[in-house]
């Protein structure tokens, strides 16, 4: 009989999770874990015979089985198994929490590279700072530190908000590789998107229909590491306001977000640090271009670069926090 598992907000059944991952092309996967490497995605060996039956793709590599990661991590959040990224969400989950209760709020965020990464080691790296843009900086381990005021955002006009609704009304937070993240068909036909396909689409539709709105890239921030992320903001009373329904949706679902205390049109941007704006997109696949990189090519990870290549970087964050 199959495995059904209890999900935070209702049952998922593992036909149901893998209803939803077999929509995905299975062109676009990255056999890239094997199948004696799946515990950070919380999938045990049972429910992955099951999973195999119910169609999961996988690739045989030098005699092992491997699986693609996203898949794993889609499987993991639907059915809401003890997962890395499950981990990673409940540290937003207190970062909202904490945006929401807090009268003053600071974040102390640090920028940090392994340089034996690098194959060059003379050449300066490129970094996006907060309020500042692109700079240049010489390599060191820690390449910038700085502390920013986090702010309250207000609330949506009803219009806006009921404009959001309807625009992503049954979407599905999804782990999407490149050829499909920002797939404006593929989400039209599926409904399954990542906040920054999501927050495109939404970004355009807004624009449709007279809304001043914008697509940017930056920081989650959250205790111990932020991460990078896309939203959209929209213009409202001359202050740009961070909205992304769907990374709300996905922390209620997965990670215990209240509902109550966060419905989906309230604003997370206190905790949401602007790096860039997007000013475009590419022809071909539709993935963002940021401003100061118009005649370049589109990046996966373009906080730290050295020429042509994105530098892996890890980003400290801390908080200091007033209550009262």
């Amino acid at each position: 009989m199959l495995e059904k598992i209890k999900n935070t907000t209702q049952e998922i059944t593992l036909e149901q999770a893998m209803f939803w991952v077999n929509k995905v092309p299975n062109n676009t996967r990255s056999f890239d874990t094997r199948e004696d490497k799946l515990s950070g995605s919380g999938v045990t060996p049972q429910t992955l015979a099951e999973l195999e039956q119910l169609g999961l793709q996988s690739s045989t590599i030098d005699g092992v089985k491997h699986f693609d990661s996203y898949d794993l991590s889609n499987i993991s959040l639907l059915l809401g198994l003890p997962s890395l990224q499950r981990m990673a969400m409940r540290c937003w989950r207190a970062s909202l929490n904490n945006a929401r209760n807090a009268k003053t709020m600071e974040a102390q965020i640090e920028y940090k590279i392994d340089p034996s990464q690098l194959e060059n080691d003379q050449d300066d790296l490129s970094v996006l700072i907060p309020n500042v843009g692109r700079t240049r900086t010489a390599i060191s381990e820690q390449l910038w530190s700085g502390a920013q005021a986090l702010h309250f955002q207000p609330d949506l006009p009803e219009k806006l908000a009921s404009f959001i609704k309807a625009t992503l009304e049954g979407v599905t937070f999804f782990m999407l590789h490149e050829e499909l993240r920002w797939n404006e068909t593929f989400f039209l036909e599926n409904r399954l998107a990542e906040c920054g396909g999501a927050s495109k689409f939404l970004v355009k539709r807004a624009r449709e229909e007279g809304f001043e709105a914008r697509q940017v890239f930056g920081l989650i921030l959250a205790e111990p590491y932020a991460t990078p992320h896309f939203w959209a903001e929209f213009k409202i009373d001359n202050q740009w306001v961070a909205v992304d329904p769907l990374l709300i949706r996905v922390l209620r679902r997965s990670a215990f977000l209240s509902a109550e205390m966060w419905p989906e049109d309230r604003s997370p941007g206190r905790v949401l640090l602007k790096l860039s704006e997007v000013v475009g997109y590419e022809p071909q696949l539709g993935r963002p271009i940021l401003s100061g990189l118009e005649d370049e090519a589109f990046r996966i990870d373009p906080i730290v670069t050295q020429g042509r290549r994105d530098i892996a970087a890890s980003f400290p964050t801390t908080f200091s926090i007033n209550a009262d």
